[in-house]
């Protein structure tokens, strides 16, 4: 019997199925690796939440410092927990402190640079020099001073190319945080969170925020009380880094972060 072989019709018919099934298919396949990477950053914010009440059992219920001075230089949070952690910030790609989906966040362009990409959450200015959030100065925050440790948060992604240590809702975000100086909302518009009592969340940077403050939180989860920042002690008082309101820059640091990551 003679084989005919496939026309030209039906050859540009297969293509075209091919063609459709592919356009289809490799969003649905992006979406999944981009789950597995955001799982795996938040597994890694787990383990850090875990070094950190480890630290804090070992120093009296004390949180572990933003910054310990040591001569004339600071040593930052995160070689604070270099001890229980077995991974801690190097000068590669790989560890615990880089999220897989944030790599372009760190200055992986500077050898000698600390890679991490993840900062401490922090309010400054408020009390005698202490912070007040969970990520202290030497003996200022507790575990009693946590009025609710399920809804503070103490460390973000950090959406930054430059060794930036902490985050702070102004309208600067990320104190010394280069050009980009925002949160990482990389995962479809989330970003995950690390809180006080050790538990890792998916949000989207403006349910952090009270809807009084002018976000779509219940509670404001940036201070060790909740408070609002449109009441006292944050109403009374300036935000130290940019000027303006506690209100006013947080909205501002938070819009900025949706933006840049729609």
């Amino acid at each position: 019997m003679k084989r005919h072989g496939f026309t030209l019709i039906e050859l540009l018919v297969v293509i075209a199925i091919i063609a459709i099934l592919a356009a289809i298919l490799f969003p649905v396949f992006a979406k999944v690796r981009e789950k597995a990477r955001q799982t795996t950053c938040a597994s890694n914010l787990k383990q850090i939440g875990l070094a950190s009440i480890q630290y804090t059992q070992d120093y009296d219920e004390n949180w572990v410092p933003f910054s310990v001075q040591v001569g004339a230089s600071y040593v930052p949070f995160y070689k604070n927990l270099d001890p229980y952690i077995k991974l801690p910030v190097n000068t590669s790609r790989g560890g615990v402190w880089n999220c897989p989906s944030n790599f372009a966040s760190a200055d992986f362009t500077n050898a000698s640079a600390p890679q991490h990409t993840y900062v401490a959450s922090t309010i400054r200015n408020i009390g005698a020099g202490c912070e007040d959030t969970p990520i202290s100065n030497p003996g200022c925050t507790t575990d009693a001073k946590i009025a609710s440790p399920s809804s503070t948060i103490s460390i973000v992604e950090s959406g930054t190319d430059w060794d930036a240590w902490d985050f702070q809702v102004a309208s600067q975000g990320l104190w010394s945080g280069g050009p980009t100086p925002w949160m990482f909302a990389g995962h479809a518009g989330n970003s995950n969170y690390l809180f006080a009592d050790g538990h890792v969340k998916a949000m989207r940077p403006m349910q952090t925020l009270d809807t009084g403050d002018g976000g779509a939180g219940s509670v404001n989860m940036w201070t060790t009380t909740n408070v609002a920042f449109n009441q006292a002690p944050y109403s009374n008082q300036s935000s130290w880094l940019d000027g303006g309101t506690y209100q006013a820059n947080a909205v501002a640091s938070l819009t900025k972060t949706v933006q840049l990551y729609k």
